[in-house]
């Protein structure tokens, strides 16, 4: 039975959003501590691992695609786990990889977006469809809303605290400046938000946006 590649509580579903962070959100975000077993969610083989070209928020990125020709992205993930390799077929519930923090993203968590001809499509769509074998939709965990996965904050590392603050757009990958009067604002409203201090040139990277 297909399932999510996380048994972790759901924070943030796919579709549009309101308030601080509209905007569309193209996949369902899992959370968990870092190292958390990410399993496949169905039979499929690993086409691909490692970051994907212009996606670079996305960080590390394990690329599945299941027999009925979805590709499933697991996103900010650590590592493989050993013995894992491209190209591997796998079975639903086989380990695959170790949910991380690469790429930009400041909570705990695993993107997962399912695609299907190029469209990144609803997750839970994909497990209520129909299947073979079983007329049992998976039932999911209670959600924990947690906005801080849709925006990370960083800054030229270079430059140190005089530096502009950037909002990056995890799901889109481009940033906008933030005034230092919205800095306050943001870190008064979100306990804990983080600040990473990046390189220059990996900054440079992220396109300017909206």
């Amino acid at each position: 039975m297909p399932r999510p590649p996380s048994e972790g509580p759901w924070r943030d579903r796919y579709g549009p959003r309101t308030g601080q962070f509209a905007g569309d959100h193209h996949g369902l975000d899992i959370g968990d501590e870092a190292g958390t077993l990410l399993v496949a969610p169905a039979d499929c083989t690993l086409i691909d691992y490692g970051p994907v070209p212009g996606w670079s928020a996305h960080g590390r990125v394990a690329r599945l695609l299941d027999k009925d020709g979805w590709e499933h992205w697991l996103s900010h993930t650590d590592r493989l786990v050993p013995g894992r390799a491209v190209g591997d077929t796998l079975r639903e519930g086989d380990p695959i990889a170790y949910q991380g923090v690469t790429g930009l993203t400041s909570g705990r968590h695993v993107h997962w977006e399912t695609r299907k001809d190029g469209a990144r499509l609803d997750p839970e769509a994909w497990l209520a469809r129909p299947q073979s074998g079983t007329d049992t939709p998976f039932t999911p965990e209670p959600e924990e809303d947690d906005d801080m996965d849709r925006i990370s904050y960083a800054r030229d590392k270079t430059q140190g605290s005089a530096g502009t603050v950037w909002a990056v757009d995890l799901l889109k990958g481009t940033r906008r400046a933030v005034t230092p009067g919205e800095w306050d604002t943001i870190r008064a409203t979100i306990p804990g938000v983080q600040l990473a201090e990046i390189p220059t040139a990996r900054l440079a990277t992220i396109p300017i946006g909206s």
